[in-house]
């Protein structure tokens, strides 16, 4: 047999370089793979904590229609609470639930909706609150404006989600274009009617955090 039929059959031999090159990206193909398994079967879900239960109540919402805690029950809630004569926070607060309401929207998200109980009941009638509603182009079928008995709002506020709340608060202590204190949270409230978070509704960071969590609830199993 000649020389040049043996060099015709003999396989050309990579250089080592070049097989320590594909070793290299087999083992970091694999990591990326494995590191990929690890976050989507072992790595537990992050789980929220449940901070009480949301006690029954009765309301009435801006079209005059009573609404209950039932109406909430098996969907996802947020809820805040201002008053419609407020210059202060409460616009800001509201602006902050129109953003949510457009990413729900734009996710496609329907299973999660949206309430803002009045702190201000005497002056907030149900047409009153309809009016405001409609200044930040509520969507009605997700986000209900509440109004209702005073006493029973600001117990229901002040023991249901532990939030303070004061109407006459010392001369001085209060700004005169927001002369009823409130918090400014928003509260994450889940399928069961459990409290699961609590979310500066004045905050951009926290926003954002409401929405993450918003998503991990939607995960969890009833």
């Amino acid at each position: 047999m000649s020389n040049e039929t043996n060099s015709a059959v003999t396989p050309p031999r990579l250089p080592i370089a070049n097989w320590l090159t594909w070793v290299a990206v087999a083992v970091a193909l694999l990591g990326l793979g494995g590191l990929a398994v690890y976050q989507r079967v072992v790595r537990p879900a992050p789980q929220l904590e449940i901070y009480g239960e949301v006690p029954p109540f009765q309301f009435l919402n801006e079209r005059g229609e009573p609404m209950t805690r039932d109406n909430f029950l098996g969907t996802l809630w947020v809820a805040d609470f201002i008053f419609t004569r407020c210059g202060g926070q409460c616009p800001r607060m509201t602006a902050s639930m129109v953003e949510l309401q457009k990413w729900l929207n734009q996710e496609r998200i329907e299973d999660v909706r949206l309430f803002s109980l009045s702190v201000d009941p005497e002056y907030d009638t149900t047409t009153t609150l309809q009016e405001y509603a409609l200044r930040f182009n509520y969507d009605p079928w997700r986000w209900s404006f509440l109004t209702g008995d005073k006493p029973t709002i600001y117990r229901f506020i002040r023991e249901g989600f532990k939030l303070g709340l004061e109407d006459a608060p010392p001369p001085g202590t209060a700004p005169e274009n927001e002369p009823i204190i409130h918090s400014s949270r928003f509260v994450l409230v889940d399928r069961k009617g459990q409290i699961r978070g609590y979310f500066d509704g004045l905050d951009p960071e926290e926003m954002k955090k409401l929405r993450e969590a918003i998503r991990i609830l939607r995960r969890e199993k009833n």
